[in-house]
């Protein structure tokens, strides 16, 4: 987007977020505002001028267990911006003996997700995802990919077993 581009060559703009998270073994809560320093952006050169506006970001999942090996993992994410349409997101993922899993997930009005990762120990994941854009923006892209690398600082629960995955 040539508009953010050009603001953000000219200044350095301040951001501040922040978030709670609560989990245990088997679920999770989280909720977080992004962007609370509102800031506008201008482009040299044009009557264009946009801004960043906070966003309200909460998510909750649970993991169902269907014997020690396998369970699945659903989950909902609802984002908000003070200005903008409520996204939300809807994931479900399968998992074996708290190591790998795979799942699909759905934006509202926007796209479609495949999903993949595992967890190296109770310390580190790597993930994967790939969007499938289905809104009017699949003009200008034909989706996305994302790497995930997680630190899970503090993970009491240990949620990795400590036997080996095969």
């Amino acid at each position: 987007d040539p508009i953010i581009s050009n603001a953000l060559r000219q200044r350095v703009v301040p951001d501040f977020s922040v978030g709670s998270w609560l989990y245990g073994r088997n679920f999770f809560a989280g909720v977080s505002v992004l962007q609370l320093i509102p800031q506008k952006l201008l482009s040299e050169g044009t009557s264009k001028n946009g801004s960043w506006v906070p966003h309200l970001v909460g998510t909750i999942g649970y993991k169902i267990y269907f014997d020690d090996d396998l369970h699945v993992l659903p989950s909902v994410m609802l984002k908000a911006a003070t200005k903008g349409p409520i996204s939300i997101d809807a994931n479900i993922k399968m998992g074996l003996k708290d190591r790998a899993w795979v799942g699909l997930g759905v934006r509202s009005a926007d796209a479609l997700t495949i999903l993949a990762g595992f967890n190296v120990n109770h310390l580190v994941n790597l993930g994967y995802s790939y969007d499938f854009t289905t809104s009017q923006l699949r003009a200008a892209t034909r989706g996305s990919h994302e790497i995930v690398l997680g630190i899970l600082l503090n993970n009491v629960y240990r949620v990795v077993c400590p036997q080996r995955m095969w």
